[in-house]
């Protein structure tokens, strides 16, 4: 399977926000997006020029193999959305929390991200070869349009 496409709608600031969700996996199945098999770096969501990433979560529903670690962020920082310790990949979630950006602990991205070209958001999964493990993935997201001064 292949990274999910973020979608540059065209509209307004005052648009839409969007929310797109991937899950990753240890084992190809048929709701795995993207497969880990080995200790290895891949994209997960296609980032297009003049996307504003506000926020990710992640909810693991299945615990991965132990001493298996994994971030969330891009070229630019491997854990700008989310750190290994934020998500816990080992555990698996059964109170329906998320774990987000933005909570305590809060990654380089927190605040959220404009990307100005297009790019990728990346897993890094280290520490051990992924037999088991399964999470869900969301990026909050707006597309923006116009002239943007930073």
């Amino acid at each position: 399977m292949a990274a999910i496409d973020l979608k540059n709608l065209g509209v307004s600031i005052d648009g839409r926000i969007q929310i797109a969700k991937a899950t990753i996996g240890a084992t190809a199945g048929a709701n795995v997006d993207v497969q880990f098999d080995a200790q290895e770096t891949l994209p997960v969501f296609n980032v297009p020029a003049g996307v504003v990433v506000l926020d990710m979560f992640a909810y693991t529903r299945t615990g991965w193999t132990a001493s298996v670690t994994m971030t969330a962020g891009d070229g630019t920082a491997a854990a700008g959305f989310l750190a290994s310790a934020k998500i816990a990949p080992t555990v698996a979630q059964t109170d329906g929390l998320f774990k987000r950006t933005t909570q305590a602990t809060a990654d380089t991205y927190a605040g959220g991200k404009l990307y100005l070209v297009a790019d990728t958001i990346d897993v890094v999964v280290g520490g051990a070869i992924p037999v088991v493990g399964e999470t869900d993935l969301y990026v909050v997201y707006l597309p923006v349009t116009g002239d943007i001064d930073l």
